[in-house]
């Protein structure tokens, strides 16, 4: 990979996409887990717990005066009370890993409803945005191309014919004046045999993310 087909490439990162290089290098895939529905993210490594679904906030709940602290931010101790019996317990008051005295003991024994071991946690299961329970993976195939003309041909472009699906798409970086970037987007299935017109960019790259993977 160039340097431009990089900083693109880290710039699908940013934005929670993945990308998988080609063999021939001359293109990228990038690919989303997304809500079937209305295209928000699907998170793996986001859990449910298993007894009412609610999300993991990825808090510790001190056994101790019940107050909430976050996980990345602990020293192994309540900030409140400084006990150390912490839990990654289920933020629902009404589940029965806080209601059930049995099945609240079963889960503090193993360290709370969100700890690894405890077996009542388990992956998303539904859209946060509008609760839909499936999911896909949107893939494009990405070419990228530094272009500082107004115009340019499809042949110019050094991409074969038959390599172009319907998921196929022409990232246009452009350095303007200054050294300011701008970025256009071609569906390259349409532009086969006709002029290119580098017209619509934009100045932020997010806008690019946003149009291939849109929310509803």
């Amino acid at each position: 990979m160039n340097n431009d087909e990089k900083s693109i490439a880290y710039a699908f990162i940013a934005n929670g996409v993945q990308i998988y290089l080609s063999d021939s290098l001359n293109y990228f895939t990038i690919s989303k887990l997304i809500c079937n529905n209305c295209g928000h993210s699907w998170y793996m490594n986001l859990t449910e717990c298993f007894l009412c679904g609610a999300l993991n906030p990825f808090l510790y709940r001190c056994g101790e005066c019940g107050s909430f602290q976050s996980i990345t931010k602990s020293s192994g101790k309540c900030s409140k009370c400084n006990s150390i019996k912490l839990v990654t317990a289920c933020p629902n008051p009404d589940c029965l890993s806080n209601k059930n005295e049995r099945v609240f003991e079963e889960a503090n024994k193993f360290g709370g409803v969100f700890n690894k071991d405890s077996g009542l946690l388990i992956s998303q299961q539904y859209c946060i945005k509008c609760g839909n329970d499936t999911h896909r993976y949107q893939n494009y195939k990405i070419y990228v191309r530094k272009i500082n003309k107004d115009k340019i041909d499809f042949k110019d472009l050094g991409i074969k014919q038959e390599e172009i699906t319907d998921k196929t798409r022409l990232i246009i970086k452009r350095v303007g004046k200054n050294n300011t970037i701008s970025y256009g987007l071609l569906k390259l299935k349409e532009f086969i045999n006709k002029p290119i017109a580098l017209d619509g960019l934009r100045k932020d790259f997010n806008l690019i993310a946003e149009e291939l993977f849109p929310i509803n």
